[in-house]
């Protein structure tokens, strides 16, 4: 209530209104027993942890409280260290008055969120931190309260999910920007942890890749597999449908896309992320974006860890089942999809509609042996029949051209699917 009319005031307007800290706000709270103290003390503590400092001049008689409340026989073993943890070591670095080393040791500052704690050397801009911490919690509202999926699971040394910012590369030939890490083993689902590489700034490709590790981090919270065994394109492809399910776009899928539509791979022996075409089909098929999270649910009922790529089939064909879909329906689908890959990309996402119509090019030419053009495949004039042998769910495509074709010529094209049942 205002002190002047007695009208009802929001926390909101006060704060505006009064230039008043948010710490001021909680003792207000308290001393009208709105809140408990336990309640007082873990809001202290998360407004440090946030650096929630605004219109706040001294916080001495924050830090008599926390230290008092500290040696109280009544605070809870969880709150103690995490009041404890405010008081570790402060670094030297002036921008940063409130980071801290690491529990482990290594020579990382780190910036504690509601749910990250976001680690990064210390010639990152500390503004550019905190704007990482900030899309984390926006990717992680989205994928988790909005969506409904499950929470990364943080390792067991941490309290929140942690996420390292490097400078440098991975090491790796490839060099990718971000590599989720499995750590701690909890049946079939994985705690995890993110390095991020390459990193100074928050750019549009670095909130498509941590959009992308985070959902790997996800996936470890339903089952994660760590021998492979013809379902690791199946983890790239849902990781790369998240972002552009969640920001309607992806800069960095064409070059994917465009070498999965190129080259002649077969999903199980697949591990880029052009397969994120399946999932956009399954998706489209479906009517819904749901499907992917029922997949993933159907996925952590698996009793091993160790799957293979018939037991990931199963499952998907478990989740399209009400939909009056398959996995074979929808890789079907995918492939008649594929003559156009622009076309329907950017059909389900408008917002990037850069994956160019590879299919013609490579068709229609004699230098790309692996689609098979006119050159390889010359179908002498008196043929009627021509036998082709293609691998079950490979991307090899095919167009097969007469060498002369009469008004009333007819073509009849028999394909068989080899090592399939």
């Amino acid at each position: 209530m205002s002190e002047e009319n007695k009208e009802a005031v929001s926390l909101t307007d006060y704060f505006a209104q009064k230039k008043v800290s948010r710490f001021d706000i909680v003792e207000l709270a308290y001393q009208n027993n709105l809140i408990t103290e336990n309640e007082k003390i873990e809001a202290y503590c998360s407004l440090i942890e946030n650096q929630q400092f605004e219109n706040t001049s001294c916080l001495h008689g924050v830090i008599l409280a926390l230290l008092q409340y500290k040696l109280s026989e009544t605070i809870s073993n969880n709150l103690k260290e995490r009041v404890k943890s405010l008081f570790a070591p402060i670094s030297p670095s002036s921008r940063n008055p409130n980071a801290r080393l690491t529990s482990d040791g290594e020579n990382f500052l780190a910036y504690s969120s509601t749910n990250f704690i976001v680690e990064y050397e210390e010639n990152i801009a500390y503004s550019e931190v905190i704007k990482v911490a900030n899309y984390l919690e926006s990717v992680r509202n989205k994928y988790v309260n909005e969506m409904g999926y499950r929470a990364p699971i943080p390792e067991s040394s941490q309290s929140k999910y942690r996420v390292t910012l490097l400078t440098g590369a991975s090491g790796l030939s490839n060099d990718p920007l971000g590599i989720t890490y499995d750590v701690d083993n909890y049946g079939v689902t994985y705690s995890t942890h993110i390095n991020i590489y390459n990193f100074s700034s928050l750019t549009t490709d670095f909130r498509d890749t941590i959009a992308h590790e985070l959902f790997h981090a996800i996936q470890a919270a339903y089952i994660w597999n760590p021998w492979g065994g013809g379902v690791i394109w199946f983890d790239e492809a849902t990781a790369c449908w998240a972002p552009i399910a969640i920001n309607e776009t992806s800069p960095i899928i064409s070059d994917p896309i465009n070498e999965y539509l190129e080259w002649p791979y077969k999903l199980p022996d697949y591990v880029a992320m052009g397969a994120v075409l399946f999932a956009l089909a399954m998706q489209d098929l479906c009517d819904t974006e749901d499907i992917i999270k029922e997949i993933w649910e159907e996925c952590g009922n698996l009793p091993n860890v160790y799957y293979s790529f018939v037991d990931l089939r199963n499952v998907i064909n478990t989740a399209l089942a009400p939909y009056g879909e398959s996995f074979d329906s929808v890789f079907l689908t995918m492939s008649y999809y594929n003559f156009s890959p622009s076309y329907w990309y950017s059909s389900l996402y408008p917002g990037d509609s850069t994956v160019t119509d590879t299919w013609i090019p490579r068709i229609d030419t004699t230098t790309n042996t692996f689609s098979q053009p006119r050159a390889f495949i010359t179908i002498p004039y008196n043929t009627t029949t021509h036998h082709h042998s293609i691998e079950l769910h490979s991307n090899r495509y095919h167009k097969f051209v007469p060498d002369q074709l009469g008004q009333n010529s007819k073509i009849t094209i028999e394909v068989e699917f080899s090592g399939s049942d």
